[in-house]
């Protein structure tokens, strides 16, 4: 995951695909035709993500993953898809031995002249995490139609949107037509806990996986609080710290020892207090110096997104935002600036009113292009060290990044992402937004990085069918569009110049 991909960031100049697309009239019947049979196959397409919603494919369940790993590979094969299971070895976890679901490889080619699209994907959902205060409920896995939104875990991230490519190549399949592309699919099944497996397995095939690929596509990513389409272009990577204090050899009483010890819990709040404030400031020195100056394109490019700060605010349940509401400052502070977010302190088994001996927090800085996690580390731990040692403590404190993914960007003025857009505003009627994503997906740096290709993210959904959420949301147009705009895309790749 440390893996550095500055090669592809150091020297990225913003420079949006700007413009009235090209429509090709020529090819109306033909689209239009194809619509008509996506929208006849509604009912199947509807009872084909009711199978896929129903398995718990929970990740790091190893049953569970690996019976969708398979109904997926069964799929395929259905669709005409030359397939294999690929071993991917086995991690520890608390001390045993979990066999990681298999990496599933498809393709579907007609002719080595046309263009290789590869396409990934990933089948596993976040657990139910009861102690958080989900429900668990079997209703999670039953997908549920109500007022023209469904209902299912997993249906925004990511079943739905892997099954518009499937429902996309049985359309084409109904028109009599081959697809315009040749496909391969790589689909996992551990995403949700950072790629497990694939990651080395990319590293290891790269020969294999991309010879005569020309372009990656992923649909795993959410649209902002707008009923404008987008596509995405860049992401923030994520460096996930703990820190942790150590006292005394065991937990004390707070009325018994108070005030007579330095206590680990005080120090560790010290720390964080000295991370970042309300503002949503880093105060970690120097932290920005590699952050790119914003230009004058980007200032306008951020203006002229569609996004709903009202209804975000609602959604949200936040009164107050940050940097006075303002649109354009909101949407860079979400995926063009570093962020830094705290999440929790864990005491152990320590008791309501003890003094724990032990405790550790865990906090996670968003980074940007030209920021790597290694340099990040070492910053926030001489930063940290420095405030400790300050304080003369006579506790212990140590700095760990279990995760580091680094960030990711392309041009978006390629003919993939012309593609793309052409797709959507052919489907939607209107030109999509190109942003970077906030959040961290940890695959797409690594097939970039490894492939060399042009990756972009065809998001099916919006931010609004919360990710966080158990039971995932997303509206029935938004699932029928998508197999559209999916089927629509191979199709203006197929008119693009093959890029080998």
């Amino acid at each position: 995951l440390i893996k550095s991909t500055s090669n592809f960031t150091s020297n990225f100049k913003f420079n949006f695909f700007r413009g009235s697309i090209t429509v090709h009239t020529m090819s109306e019947d033909y689209l239009e035709k194809l619509y008509k049979i996506i929208d006849q196959k509604r009912g199947t397409y509807f009872d084909v993500l009711k199978e896929a919603v129903s398995i718990r494919s929970e990740t790091g369940d190893q049953s569970e993953t690996m019976k969708i790993i398979s109904w997926a590979e069964t799929k395929l094969r259905q669709l005409g898809a030359a397939t294999t299971l690929q071993d991917v070895g086995a991690i520890i976890v608390d001390g045993k031995k979990f066999k990681l679901p298999p990496v599933l490889i498809a393709d579907i080619k007609s002719d080595a002249s046309k263009t290789t699209l590869l396409v990934y994907g990933h089948l596993d959902v976040r657990p139910t995490n009861a102690s958080k205060g989900s429900i668990v409920s079997t209703e999670d896995y039953n997908l549920v139609e109500e007022n023209g939104v469904l209902f299912g875990k997993g249906v925004t991230d990511s079943k739905g949107p892997l099954l518009c490519w499937f429902n996309a190549i049985e359309a084409f399949r109904e028109h009599g037509s081959e697809l315009p592309v040749n496909l391969r699919f790589v689909i996992e099944a551990m995403k949700e806990s950072g790629s497990f497996g694939l990651m080395e397995y990319i590293s290891n095939n790269k020969g294999y996986l991309f010879k005569n690929v020309s372009y990656i596509c992923i649909s795993d990513s959410t649209c902002l609080f707008t009923t404008k389409p987008v596509i995405t272009f860049g992401g923030r990577g994520c460096c996930r710290f703990t820190i942790t204090v150590e006292g005394g050899k065991s937990d004390l009483h707070s009325g018994v020892h108070g005030g007579m010890v330095s206590e680990p819990m005080t120090d560790l709040v010290s720390l964080l207090c000295n991370l970042t404030n309300n503002k949503g400031e880093i105060l970690v020195p120097n932290f920005r110096d590699n952050v790119e100056e914003v230009t004058p394109d980007e200032e306008k490019a951020y203006h002229r997104l569609s996004f709903d700060v009202s209804a975000f605010k609602s959604a949200t349940g936040i009164e107050k935002l940050l940097h006075k509401e303002d649109k354009k400052r909101l949407l860079m502070h979400r995926s063009r600036f570093p962020s830094l977010s705290i999440h929790g302190i864990d005491t152990g088994d320590s008791e309501e009113d003890a003094i724990p001996a032990k405790v550790t927090a865990s906090f996670t800085i968003r980074i940007v292009p030209n920021q790597t996690p290694q340099e990040v580390f070492h910053k926030v731990q001489v930063y940290l060290m420095y405030i400790f040692n300050k304080s003369q403590s006579p506790n212990r404190m140590t700095i760990e990044m279990p995760v580091a993914i680094p960030p990711w960007v392309a041009k978006p003025n390629d003919a993939n992402y012309k593609s793309a857009s052409k797709a959507i505003q052919r489907v939607y009627k209107q030109e999509p937004d190109l942003i970077r994503e906030g959040s961290s997906i940890p695959i797409v740096s690594e097939l970039q990085a490894i492939s060399g290709k042009s990756v972009l993210l065809l998001p099916v959904g919006s931010s609004e069918h919360s990710i966080l959420k158990n039971r995932d949301r997303i509206d029935v147009k938004t699932f029928m569009d998508g197999t559209k705009v999916v089927s629509t895309y191979m199709y203006e790749l197929s008119l693009q110049k093959k890029v080998k």
